[in-house]
């Protein structure tokens, strides 16, 4: 309420040049915040909507939109179910290349074991003219 011969700077500043904010409405010269599942898109308005069926404010006042009823539940819901899907196929191909690495590293170690299984041993000298010659034998 403003002094008699003087007005209100912040409510005539609202009201007449920068109207109220979206989400709110201008009721007998103040901005008041629209009341659960209604709501204003615009500044400068002075009145709010009603949300349309199957929507509403969750219990929120002060709203430039409304959502449609259960819309945060069905989101997760569906995502659950969606991401549990995405794990186990990540899950699934992480342990095949974890399996697969195993496997070629299992083999090609076997491989080189079969490499280094060559022995050098000293076998019956050939003569050949005066010098000796001995071989390597591998398994």
């Amino acid at each position: 309420v403003c002094c008699r011969g003087l007005f209100c700077a912040k409510q005539w500043y609202q009201r007449r040049v920068r109207g109220c904010d979206r989400g709110t409405y201008e009721m007998e010269g103040n901005c008041v915040e629209c009341p659960k599942d209604t709501y204003q898109p615009s500044k400068g308005s002075t009145s709010c909507m009603a949300c349309p069926t199957d929507t509403s404010t969750n219990e929120e006042t002060g709203q430039t939109i409304c959502l449609a009823e259960n819309a945060i539940e069905s989101l997760f819901s569906g995502l659950s179910t969606t991401l549990i899907a995405i794990i186990a196929g990540g899950a699934a191909v992480v342990l095949i290349i974890i399996l697969t690495t195993i496997i070629c590293a299992v083999k090609s170690k076997k491989k080189s074991a079969r490499v280094m299984d060559v022995q050098i041993r000293p076998v019956q000298p050939v003569m050949t003219g005066q010098t000796k010659v001995g071989y390597v034998e591998y398994r």
